[in-house]
């Protein structure tokens, strides 16, 4: 072996033990980076579980307007993307005045948030959405069937409260229905 092979061996070592002596702070680096995207996800895992688990409330008993108009918002969508294109027989049963009356607001909401549970819950069972449909569909549908029928076939209310115009559409916003406030 020569000088100059010794040499570039030497190097080569100093290099390499260089580079090893860098390794731990590369691996902290990485480290650091793996938990910031840990903490990242598990903040996004609890933003998701709080905006799509709820569990079940009662409308006079949400604390404030904000939530309330989220709370209202969410149950609109459901009706409007889950109810009326997946449900039909329940959708059917809808007047459209379902919003003025308590007793439908009602059965609505329990319908949802049992819904959010068995759709949307990482605990949910895996026969959960059977559950859903062979339980709260069903009770959902003959509710609506009995609290709407003279509104579908008189287009008249029938309600234990003061309510609007049948033509009204529902409401979306700051003006929520006073109902909702019991």
């Amino acid at each position: 072996m020569t000088d100059d092979d010794e040499a570039r061996q030497l190097a080569d070592a100093r290099a390499q033990r260089e580079a090893l002596n860098e390794l731990p702070g590369r691996l902290d680096a990485v480290e650091d980076r793996l938990s910031s995207a840990e903490q990242a996800l598990e903040h996004f895992a609890e933003l998701v579980t709080e905006a799509d688990i709820r569990t079940p409330f009662h409308w006079p008993d949400v604390p404030d307007d904000e939530t309330r108009a989220e709370l209202w918002a969410g149950l609109v969508e459901w009706i409007e993307k889950v109810i009326v294109p997946w449900h039909p027989a329940a959708a059917k049963m809808l007047a459209p005045c379902w919003w003025q009356h308590r007793t439908t607001v009602g059965l609505l909401t329990d319908a949802w948030v049992a819904w959010i549970g068995d759709y949307r819950s990482r605990e949910a069972k895996h026969n959960a959405g059977v559950e859903w449909r062979n339980t709260a569909l069903p009770l959902l549908t003959e509710g609506l069937k009995d609290t709407l029928s003279t509104c579908r076939n008189e287009r008249e209310h029938r309600d234990d409260v003061p309510v609007g115009d049948m033509t009204a559409t529902v409401p979306r916003g700051p003006e929520l229905p006073s109902l909702l406030l019991g």
